[in-house]
């Protein structure tokens, strides 16, 4: 037989044993309760949804056995409303950043293709100012030989004119040397050896010659006049050719030093941005897949 004193001390032991469980339970309770709060805490945080923890008012419930999990705050909030969301205004936010990529595609196609068009100028405008420069050449070729002839047919009359200074000498040695005979006159005639009236014809003889080389003198400078009006006609036309020419290789290498940069710039900046909205869509696409991975209940 077991003795009376055997059974109340095993009693005792037994009562010790479960105050001791109770109380290392009790001390665990703060630590456990504590956790819970954060992970609500971190899912308020995050996700913008469910209670705020606040020490001393948020509360968590167990079951007693001891791998109880947490379970819905008091306030009966779901956290899928909240995760899907942020899901969701994660995915209009990268809906809209593949809006401005496309945007952006866009128009770096669109700069690229004006880029490409004013290469093709570039060519055409060099092309251009060369035969322009060759026009501008044939009219400066025209004006000189014009230029040429005005300048020989005013050595012309000056040689014409000098003839008639020559023989004018002529006629004012005869009024010196004979002043009688352009007082008098002719008496008779220079065949019947009358010599003033010898004197006289040459005289009118060499005034004779005198009007015409002035006159083809006067001509050769007129027709001069007209070449030379011709010519400058022509230096005018070319000039403004040259000019032309000039303005088109300007407008080329403006395409190649200004417009054409500035394009490729504007087309490095779209890049960039490009890139930059890229790696703003990175993050959220993780983050979808965290939320996917952490809450597929939720999806």
């Amino acid at each position: 037989m077991k003795k009376p004193g055997n059974r109340a001390q095993t009693f005792t032991e037994y009562a010790i044993l479960i105050a001791v469980v109770a109380a290392v339970l009790f001390g665990m309770r703060i630590y456990m309760e504590r956790a819970v709060q954060q992970k609500f805490r971190e899912s308020a945080d995050v996700f913008g949804e469910g209670e705020q923890y606040a020490k001393g008012i948020t509360q968590a419930a167990y079951k007693d056995d001891p791998g109880a999990q947490p379970v819905t705050p008091p306030s009966g909030k779901d956290i899928c409303p909240g995760v899907l969301s942020k899901a969701e205004a994660l995915e209009n936010e990268i809906a809209d950043l593949n809006d401005r990529i496309a945007s952006f595609e866009q128009s770096k196609r669109d700069l690229n293709k004006s880029a490409e068009d004013l290469n093709t100028q570039i060519p055409v405008l060099r092309e251009q100012a060369r035969q322009l420069r060759i026009l501008a050449d044939g009219y400066e070729a025209q004006a000189d030989a014009k230029d040429a002839q005005a300048l020989a047919k005013r050595n012309e009359a000056k040689a014409k004119n000098a003839q008639a200074d020559g023989k004018q000498k002529e006629v004012d040695n005869y009024k010196k040397d004979f002043p009688l005979c352009f007082t008098f006159g002719c008496g008779t005639s220079c065949e019947e050896g009358d010599n003033c009236c010898c004197v006289l014809n040459a005289v009118a003889a060499l005034e004779a010659e005198i009007a015409s080389l002035r006159n083809e003198a006067a001509l050769l400078n007129a027709q001069a006049a007209v070449l030379e009006d011709e010519a400058r006609a022509l230096h005018a036309k070319a000039a403004s050719l040259y000019k032309a020419a000039d303005d088109a290789d300007s407008a080329a290498n403006d395409l190649v030093e200004t417009q054409i940069p500035s394009l490729e710039d504007q087309v490095k900046s779209f890049e960039e941005d490009i890139e930059k909205a890229k790696n703003e869509i990175k993050p959220k696409e993780e983050q979808i897949e965290n939320f996917k991975k952490n809450y597929p209940s939720c999806f």
